[in-house]
């Protein structure tokens, strides 16, 4: 659907929906984002008619990411990061997009990754300043004692 072609429009809002697509265009060349944050970003500058209008632009050329997939997405950059599933489940849930299944395995494995790069300055850190260390980056208490149990290297 061409934006010039919407009848209900008049040539002012015209223009501004052609601006609110090149701006969605933008945002999108620079990387994935979510319905909300698009909205969020746009509302700066243009009425919630043309936001809408022009996310149904997007969707219709198929610019916007299915919301699974930019979960998946995030997921895995923020896995690399050795982020905790709670502060994943906050980002995610953040920008309005599905969670996907938690694994007990991979947040253990960023613990303890956070745990190696925490204690390569000295070879023996206390229990107790690395457990704070991990429940500062939102790790479950649990998975925290689990990894301690586990592990006498600290």
């Amino acid at each position: 659907m061409d934006p010039n072609s919407n009848p209900i429009l008049n040539s002012k809002e015209k223009k501004q929906l052609n601006q609110a697509i090149k701006k969605i265009s933008q945002y999108l060349n620079h990387r994935s984002h979510s319905e909300k944050e698009l909205k969020k970003k746009l509302s700066k500058t243009f009425s919630s008619r043309i936001i809408e209008k022009s996310l149904e632009q997007a969707k219709e050329r198929n610019w916007l990411e299915p919301p699974l997939e930019l979960s998946k997405k995030i997921l895995e950059t923020l896995n690399k990061k050795n982020k905790s599933w709670k502060y994943i489940q906050s980002y995610l849930m953040s920008k309005e997009l599905p969670l996907p299944i938690y694994s007990k395995e991979k947040e253990i494995e960023k613990a303890q990754n956070l745990i190696q790069k925490f204690s390569q300055n000295s070879h023996k850190k206390p229990v107790l300043q690395i457990k704070q260390y991990l429940a500062n980056r939102s790790f479950e208490s649990d998975i925290i004692d689990e990894l301690l149990k586990e592990s006498s290297d600290f």
